[in-house]
């Protein structure tokens, strides 16, 4: 018994003594902890590349990591924090009317800024906007500024496939004028090669790479086909803007365009607006209206521009410098040559005259 009493007090005197180094001390406060998001985080992919995936692609990726369907977690989880009369109501029906005409989400119009500020909330994530076209509200109209329906590179889904990444949607690919793959060079497919259904762009069974009618994969080696030099010299510039407007929350200003637009008439018809109105086969008073900055340009308009002058949509509307093959050459002139002839009254006096002093031959019959 003794010797236990002084073991214990051997053992008592050793803490005592010990230096408090030779122990960790416990931090027993509680650390601060980030708020939790209610879907995951899930990051984007391909921001500040022309490869920028697009917003409804991020939708569909965020249910499938959920494992559930697209229609499903729009129906129980974001269509009642939207409150929006045109997804209203928790039926499925509601939803599937909704999905057929939801491309706009990809856009930069009302309906896009409220996906990405619900889609923000539910994902804790600040660089959703980057997945669509909001960074141009204010510099190209919201018309003919997307593809109807879905169109993709079987080819890039096949690599992506073989090389274990992601499967996703590009925002390139939903753009209007945009008909080729940008890194194949091959037309973008619009059938599902199995049902042949044409896809829309969201539907309740939604996901990237695979029909959403028949469930089938949508990716194969793809055959070559031709493609014309000008559907490379969109697919370049569009993909170059693109890179530009998700590389960080950008927004472009109407005022460089409407700047481009006046300088390109200042130097092509030395600011003649009716010429260069007959030039683009345009009326004068449109013509009139955008350099004005009375609305925004379209999309096909800004190709159009980009074509018959060889510029680019960074050069338009950023004012940027940008590097397109130079392969294409349009097949217009620049300036089209005005067709009406020059009257030279000088010219006719003199030549009337001549013909009426001439005493020799008989005066031209009328």
């Amino acid at each position: 018994m003794l010797a236990l009493v002084r073991k214990r007090i051997f053992m008592l005197s050793y803490f005592h003594e010990a230096p408090s180094s030779s122990f960790p001390i416990w931090e027993i406060d509680i650390p601060d902890i980030p708020s939790r998001s209610c879907l995951y985080s899930l990051a984007p992919l391909g921001l500040g590349s022309p490869f920028v995936e697009s917003l409804t692609s991020y939708i569909c990726r965020l249910a499938y990591e959920h494992h559930i369907h697209t229609g499903t977690m729009l129906q129980h989880i974001v269509a009642p924090l939207i409150s929006k009369h045109y997804i209203a109501g928790d039926q499925s029906r509601n939803i599937s009317s909704f999905l057929r005409y939801a491309t706009p989400i990809n856009g930069n119009g009302v309906m896009a800024s409220d996906w990405v500020n619900i889609l923000a909330l539910l994902t804790a994530r600040n660089d959703l906007s980057q997945l669509t076209m909001l960074a141009v509200a204010n510099a190209v109209s919201h018309r003919n500024l997307f593809q109807p329906t879905r169109q993709w590179c079987p080819i890039c889904y096949s690599e992506w496939q073989r090389q274990n990444a992601p499967i996703y949607e590009p925002l390139f690919w939903s753009i209007s004028g945009v008909n080729i793959c940008l890194e194949h060079h091959r037309l973008l497919e619009k059938r599902c090669p199995h049902c042949l259904s044409h896809l829309p762009w969201l539907a309740w069974r939604s996901r990237p790479g695979y029909c959403s009618g028949c469930g089938r994969w949508l990716g194969n080696i793809g055959n070559a086909n031709q493609i014309e030099e000008k559907d490379i010299y969109i697919a370049e510039m569009t993909g170059n803007f693109l890179a530009y407007i998700s590389s960080a929350s950008i927004s472009v200003s109407r005022d460089v365009f409407v700047k481009s637009l006046s300088e390109l008439i200042s130097i092509t018809t030395e600011g003649n607006i009716a010429a260069f109105a007959r030039c683009l086969e345009l009326p004068k008073v449109t013509l009139w209206e955008l350099v004005q900055g009375r609305f925004p340009p379209s999309l096909p308009f800004l190709f159009r521009l980009c074509l018959q002058f060889r510029l680019s949509l960074l050069q338009l509307l950023v004012g940027l410098d940008d590097t397109l093959p130079d392969s294409y050459s349009p097949k217009k002139s620049v300036i089209k040559e005005d067709l009406r002839r020059f009257f030279d009254r000088a010219k006719v006096r003199q030549a009337l005259e001549e013909i009426l002093s001439d005493q020799q031959h008989e005066p031209v019959s009328m």
